[in-house]
C-alpha cells in the first residue's frame, strides 16, 4: 500500500498494522535484519499515521520462535495465515484469521467447524495440478511409473501451481 492508502483507510477508521518494509521471510534473517524489519516498519507507520501500531501480519505467515519471540517484544497481536476462530489458549503471537467470503454456508463452516471450504478448494486444484505435473510425461500423453510417487509429505504445499513449478 501506498502512504496516501494507508492514510485514507486510517481517515475512515480502519485500524493499521505492521506487515514489515520488504515482506521478506522473517525466518530468513540474521537477528539485527530482523529487529530492523519489524522496529523499522512500526516507527514508520507510527510516523505516517500518528497512532499507535501494536500488531502485525507475518509476511507469508511464516514464523518460528525466534520470530515471534521479537515479535512479541514490539506488539501485542501478531497475526500468522492458519484460518479459524482464536480462544483465551490461542498463541497471541500467532493467532488465526477468519477469512469472510460472500457465501453464508463457507461463513457458517468456518464459524462453527473451523473448516474454510475455499482454502480447503484451492489445496485440492493445487493438489490435483501437482499430481498431474508429477505424474504425467509432459511430452507424452502416458502416465509415469506411479510406484513409491504419491508421498508428499515432505514437500511445504504451495499456494499455487507456479510456485509448485518454480521449485522443480
Amino acid at each position: 500500500m501506498t502512504a496516501e492508502e494507508i492514510l485514507e483507510a486510517f481517515s475512515r477508521g480502519i485500524e493499521i498494522g505492521a506487515h514489515t518494509r520488504t515482506h521478506s521471510d522473517l525466518r530468513t534473517l540474521s537477528p539485527a535484519e530482523l529487529k530492523d524489519e519489524l522496529e523499522g516498519c512500526r516507527k514508520d507507520l507510527i510516523e505516517l499515521t500518528g497512532a499507535e501500531v501494536n500488531s502485525l501480519a507475518y509476511p507469508f505467515g511464516f514464523t518460528n520462535e525466534e520470530v515471534r519471540r521479537c515479535a512479541d517484544e514490539l506488539y501485542d497481536l501478531s497475526f500468522g495465515c492458519r484460518p479459524g476462530l482464536n480462544n483465551w489458549r490461542t498463541d497471541r503471537r500467532q493467532l488465526r484469521r477468519m477469512f469472510v467470503y460472500p457465501s453464508r454456508l463457507n461463513f457458517a463452516l468456518q464459524v462453527m467447524y473451523g473448516v474454510d471450504l475455499y482454502a480447503l478448494w484451492c489445496l485440492a486444484r493445487d493438489l490435483a495440478r501437482s499430481w498431474a505435473r508429477e505424474f504425467w510425461v509432459e511430452d507424452e500423453l502416458k502416465p509415469r511409473d506411479l510406484k513409491g510417487r504419491v508421498d508428499l509429505s515432505h514437500h511445504d504445499l504451495p499456494r499455487n501451481i507456479n510456485e509448485r513449478l518454480e521449485r522443480s
